[in-house]
């Protein structure tokens, strides 16, 4: 799995170069399994990803991730996931939620009355303004 999560690395420096996106000021953002490659690529790279956005995503294994973590855990991450989701579990959010507060992090999460999809709602929480 580590292997495959390093050679994203090209892809997303050669995103970053295209559309001229400084590292450090992406906010990586994923939807179920997405949100679950989420945790896993982006908590490892806060040097690439201001933020993270995990919808409707789990963290599995997350003790796996401990000696991996970076030493500062300041990364900005929103969590986000329906009580009614027949899919993922709401409970695995809630669990990844309190693992990262465990570790240092200061998680932002959201519950929302809705399934295995993204509300306008949600899209809300996330455009700050809108």
């Amino acid at each position: 799995m580590e292997q495959a999560l390093t050679a994203l690395d090209g892809v997303v420096r050669d995103v970053f170069a295209q559309y001229q996106v400084p590292p450090g000021q992406a906010i990586l953002l994923g939807f179920s399994q997405g949100g679950a490659m989420t945790y896993r690529y982006g908590m490892l790279r806060p040097e690439m990803f201001a933020g993270l956005v995990i919808l409707s995503g789990a963290l599995r294994n997350p003790e796996a991730l401990l000696p991996h973590l970076p030493a500062r855990r300041d990364q900005q991450i929103f969590i986000a996931h329906g009580t009614h989701d027949p899919v993922v579990p709401v409970d695995l959010s809630r669990d990844a939620a309190n693992f990262l507060a465990a570790q240092g992090y200061q998680p932002l999460y959201r519950e929302y009355l809705m399934g295995h999809e993204i509300t306008q709602e949600v899209l809300n929480d996330l455009t700050p303004g809108s």
